[in-house]
Formats: C-alpha cells, structure tokens, sequence
C-alpha cells in the first residue's frame, strides 16, 4: 500500500503460514537381532500475521510502526517398543511442552533521522508478549511433579 492518507505513507501486510512434521522410527538390535526400538513425534504450525508501516518527513525523519502476531501449536512426543513393535513406555521428547499453544505479540514504534553527516539516529520502544496454553500438556502428563497446571 503506497500514498494512503492519514497516519502513514505506506505500509505492508504479511500473512504466513509455517508446517513441520518430523517423525523417527528407529529399532536397535545386537548382532542382528532386533531388542526394541523407538519412535518419536515431532509436529509443529505457526501462523504469523504482520503489519508495517511507515509516515515519512515526520518531525525531519521517518516514523515506522507495526505489530506482529503468532498463533504457535507445538505436539512432540512418542513411546519405546519391543522387538515385537509392542509399545512399552511413552516419552516426552525435549524440553518443550507435548502438547501447547503459545501466542506472541509484538507491536513497536521507531523513528529514524538521518543527520547532515550521513550518520543516523533511529531510537525505537519494541513491547512484547507471550502467552502459553499449556492446560493439555498438564493434563495428558502422567508425571506427578507436573500433573496439574500451576495456579
């Protein structure tokens, strides 16, 4: 968007999509002979919406200002087999939650001013945000210390 009257020049909005999915299935064995296996789960989806803009020859420089936002779904997970493919033990794989949703947002205000040397000066204010569900982890979570959200 270029020329819009009002509180800005130009400005730019972006919407995105993002999808990992990653899956290993793996059997050990000793001298050929399989002794069980594992197979763990890894899947993730992140949604992003931004905005930008920009109000140009403000106060002798340029104002940009935006927000962005991410809706995040996090799921990792899998479980240990025998050498006959019957499961034995469910795992957690890494420090993230099994199962959540984090939402992050961002919104920022910078001004730039080149001055006559060429040198410029942009000073900013960045807030940020972050919200985590994590009600599903807690709940699907058969460890003790963890069973529960904490209030």
């Amino acid at each position: 968007m270029d020329e819009i009257e009002g509180i800005a020049n130009s400005g730019q909005l972006t919407i995105s999509f993002h999808y990992h999915d990653q899956e290993r299935n793996r059997m050990k064995g000793n001298t050929g002979l399989a002794t069980g296996g594992d197979l763990q789960i890894f899947k993730f989806d992140d949604f992003d919406l931004t905005a930008r803009f920009v109000k140009e020859d403000f106060l002798n420089g340029n104002l940009a200002f935006g927000f962005e936002w991410h809706h995040e779904k996090l799921f990792s997970g899998g479980y240990k087999f025998d050498a006959n493919g019957n499961r034995i033990a469910n795992l957690a794989q890494g420090p993230p939650a099994t199962y959540a949703s984090y939402d992050r947002f961002y919104t920022y205000f910078q001004y730039g001013h080149l001055l006559d040397s060429g040198c410029s000066i942009e000073p900013g204010i960045l807030y940020s945000a972050t919200r985590a569900n994590l009600r599903k982890s807690y709940e699907n979570n058969s460890d003790a210390s963890t069973m529960f959200a904490p209030e």
